[in-house]
Formats: C-alpha cells, sequence, structure tokens
C-alpha cells in the first residue's frame, strides 16, 4: 500500500493542490455526484499559524479537488467542549475552514444531530454517539494534523477520527478508559470502524511539546498520504523522531495486525532533532513481575497531574466544561481543581485558549519510561 511522502516548506497553494493530486492519483471510486465529507482537525477555536488545527490551504485543496470533479464536499470535526452551533461556526471562522469552503465550493457542516453507533465486537466501548454527518458520507477523507498529545503522545490519522464522536461524549470516553492502552485501543478500533477512503496528514507546521492544543508550532515541511491510517501514523511518527514504544496506538494497532508493508512514493527524511514530547504523558508499562493490585497503585502515584496556572487563567470555564471526571471549577474567576478524582485525560489543557494548564509529572515516573526504539 502506498504511503505518499511531499516535502513542502510553506502552504503553497500551487504546491499543496499538485500533492493533492499525486495522492489521489489511484483513488479508484466514482467521486460525481457523491458526499464526500472531509474530516479536519478543530480541537478549539484557534488561528491556522498556532498549529492546532489542520492548515485550511490543505482543507481547500482536497475539497476542491472533488468539487472539481462533481462531488458535493461538506467540512466536518465536533470541536472539544459542549455542542453548540455558534462554537463551530467561530471555530470555522478563526481557523481558516469558512474561506477554505468558500474557495473550493465545499460547504460547512452545521447540524450537531448525531446516532448510537454499535461496535458489537468491541474490546472496550459498544455504544456511543457519532454526528449524522459522518455517518450519511459516500466518501470520508480524513485530514488530520501532526501533534504530540499529552495522552497518546502522538495524534495524527487515527486519533483525529476520535472527533466523529458526538460533542461531550468524548470527555465521558476518556473518564470510562482511563489508562492509555485501553483508551488506544478504543481509538484504533473507532478508525477500523469508521474506515475513512483515505488518510492525509498535515506536518507542513505540525506541533511539538505541550500538544494537542498547548504545545508550540514545528515546522517540519511533511504532506503525507495513505489509505492506512495505521502505518501513516507510523511514517509520521518517524519523521518526527517519536518513539514507537511511547504510541499506545501505534502498539495496539500492531498487535491487531494493522500495520502493513508499504511502498514509499517519495523520501522518508527524519528530522535533525526529534520532537519535544509533552510533560504530562503517563507510565503505560511496568514490569510484568509487578502484582496487578500493586501495578495499579503505583499507576496511580505515577500519574502526571494537570497544573493550573493562575497569573495566565482568563477564567473562561472551558476546562470545567469539557473535565469528564468533574474536578475543575471556577473560583474567584480562575480555575481551581481537584487532585481527588482527576483522571489525567488533560483534556482541560486541550481546550485551554491560553495555555495556562499545564502538567505535573511524577520524577519517579522517568524510572518506568519505555526505551527508545
Amino acid at each position: 500500500m502506498p504511503i505518499h511522502i511531499f516535502h513542502i516548506e510553506t502552504y503553497d497553494a500551487e504546491a499543496i493542490s499538485h500533492a493533492v493530486e499525486e495522492m489521489f492519483s489511484d483513488f479508484r471510486i466514482p467521486v460525481k455526484g457523491k458526499n464526500v465529507v472531509l474530516k479536519v482537525n478543530l480541537l478549539r477555536k484557534a488561528a491556522p499559524d498556532q498549529a492546532v488545527t489542520t492548515h485550511p490551504a490543505v482543507v481547500e485543496a482536497v475539497a476542491s479537488y472533488f468539487t472539481k470533479r462533481g462531488a458535493r464536499v461538506t467540512i466536518a470535526d465536533s470541536p472539544g467542549g459542549p455542542s453548540h452551533l455558534g462554537q463551530l461556526m467561530s471555530s470555522y471562522r478563526t481557523s481558516g475552514m469558512e474561506k477554505a469552503a468558500k474557495n473550493s465550493g465545499a460547504s460547512l457542516n452545521r447540524s450537531l444531530r448525531s446516532k448510537i453507533v454499535t461496535l458489537s465486537n468491541s474490546a472496550t466501548l459498544r455504544e456511543f454517539p457519532v454526528l449524522h454527518v459522518f455517518t450519511e458520507a459516500d466518501i470520508l477523507i480524513n485530514v488530520a494534523k501532526l501533534k504530540t498529545h499529552g495522552m497518546m503522545t502522538y495524534t495524527g490519522a487515527v486519533k483525529n477520527l476520535f472527533g466523529v464522536i458526538a460533542g461531550l461524549a468524548k470527555a465521558s470516553h476518556h473518564f470510562r478508559l482511563q489508562e492509555p492502552l485501553p483508551f488506544a485501543q478504543h481509538l484504533v478500533e473507532l478508525a477500523e470502524y469508521v474506515d475513512a477512503d483515505y488518510h492525509i496528514i498535515d506536518g507542513i507546521v505540525a506541533m511539538e511539546g505541550n500538544g494537542p492544543g498547548g504545545g508550540d508550532p514545528r515546522a517540519c515541511g511533511v504532506l503525507l498520504g495513505s489509505q492506512n491510517p495505521h502505518s501513516l501514523d507510523k511514517v509520521a511518527c518517524e519523521i518526527a523522531g517519536i518513539p514507537f514504544k511511547k504510541v499506545p496506538t501505534l502498539l495496539i494497532a500492531e498487535k491487531m495486525n494493522l500495520l502493513k508493508d508499504s511502498e514509499f512514493i517519495g523520501e522518508l527524511r527524519p528530522l535533525a532533532r526529534p520532537f519535544t514530547l509533552p510533560d504530562s504523558l503517563s507510565v503505560t508499562f511496568l514490569p510484568s513481575w509487578i502484582p496487578a493490585a500493586l501495578r495499579q497503585a503505583l499507576l496511580s502515584r505515577l500519574r502526571p497531574l494537570p497544573a493550573f496556572h493562575h497569573n495566565i487563567c482568563i477564567g473562561c470555564g472551558k476546562c470545567a466544561d469539557i473535565c469528564p471526571a468533574e474536578v475543575i471549577s471556577i473560583v474567584n474567576s480562575k480555575a481551581h481543581h481537584t487532585v481527588k478524582g482527576c483522571i489525567s485525560c488533560f483534556c482541560c489543557a486541550e481546550v485551554c485558549p491560553v495555555k495556562a494548564i499545564g502538567a505535573h509529572r511524577p520524577l519517579l515516573s522517568q524510572l518506568f519510561e519505555p526505551k527508545s526504539k
């Protein structure tokens, strides 16, 4: 299965359009008259240069490819936090998706309707709400962003598909699957259920550090595409210098035999300096000889916790709204956190618009980190 690797230094429209044409050169699915949905990354309201969202230049190029071939194209996502149309439209506007839709002839999804879907063979969660726009797509194109992630280490093609789940239901999934490996299992199962027709990762400017919302933009100059999201994520991590063993979704994909041998179209060139990883990474692995009861006690003590910087906090309440454990409150116009009950999902940090939430990570946890592979 081919993986396309394009080295594009800036968001040049002509270069990106050429890359998209090349990616879909072997796309055998008829598109004329079809309902094509682009699943973008709209984690929260953010301008394109912050590298929080998929860049609109990439989205516009993909949308234009399909509208020129007679498809009806819709740009869609379910950002973090409570779902309401005003928030969604504001995210479209600030992220540049509104302009991308106008320039390409695409539409923006304005419907918050969802339906309950069932994964009968799931080892994790079997029923949850998915936005109608994704269940009604004839063709689904996953247009992700290359970023680090506080819980999953890395987010790209597979993790981006978590956004098909409606609104705050995503936070409840974090609460029900509190450890990285079970949550990664859920993400991989969800990606297999969604079964997007093609996956693109925007890494022209990516995010490192405390991603996916509070990290730093990192110029990587790559645009990637493949029909296999797991192999595509593996390539993205190799380019970013992110160790395989620190990415739970890749470990689960390997266990499920979802990583396929791939033909590279373009050169795989790792960056000279590996990505800076999040401060909030949890310990995922402990030695197998540790008894189960002790293992759980150790994990709870080694788990990183959110650190709230009150000198930066603006008291907007977005962190409290999204917290699945309901341990954040706004007191005197500042966010406050109760340690007891916190599940260390770092959803609060993902949606904070001013990067006021960091991480406190026990030094002892570094002893249990897996060695780089």
